[in-house]
């Protein structure tokens, strides 16, 4: 069912196998690193067995889960609104009003970015910290 949504978000073939690339590596790269059935598989196989080895009923799992989706989340919509500040900053064609107005975009941004990586290093190393042994 994960393929099937992943496969309706994105339309092409090249982008769905990079977005499934890039899930299956946040969602589970210890399973797929350290389980011998999913060692040697890539691609959708990788993702198929390291689904159903994932196990949500335990509560550091699910967190982590949902936090690396989010923070991933949050880093990809950061670059984007990094781009859009740029392109202001760039077509301000030397108005004061508008570069300032960009500039504090930017600086926005990046302060946005460096929260988000505190914060995901602060959770990181909480459920480094409470996770299994």
């Amino acid at each position: 069912m994960l393929n099937k949504i992943l496969y309706l978000i994105t339309p092409k073939a090249h982008a769905q196998e990079s977005v499934m690339g890039e899930f299956r590596n946040l969602v589970c790269p210890d399973i797929i690193n350290t389980n011998p059935d999913c060692k040697d598989m890539t691609g959708n196989d990788a993702l198929t067995c390291c689904m159903t080895h994932l196990d949500l009923s335990d509560t550091i799992v699910l967190v982590n889960v949902l936090v690396r989706i989010a923070f991933g989340l949050a880093g990809i919509i950061a670059l984007i609104y990094l781009i859009y500040a740029g392109y202001l900053y760039m077509t301000s064609l030397g108005n004061p009003d508008s570069q300032a107005a960009a500039k504090s975009k930017l600086l926005h941004t990046v302060l946005g970015l460096v929260i988000i990586i505190v914060a995901y290093l602060l959770v990181a190393f909480i459920l480094e910290t409470v996770g299994p042994p």
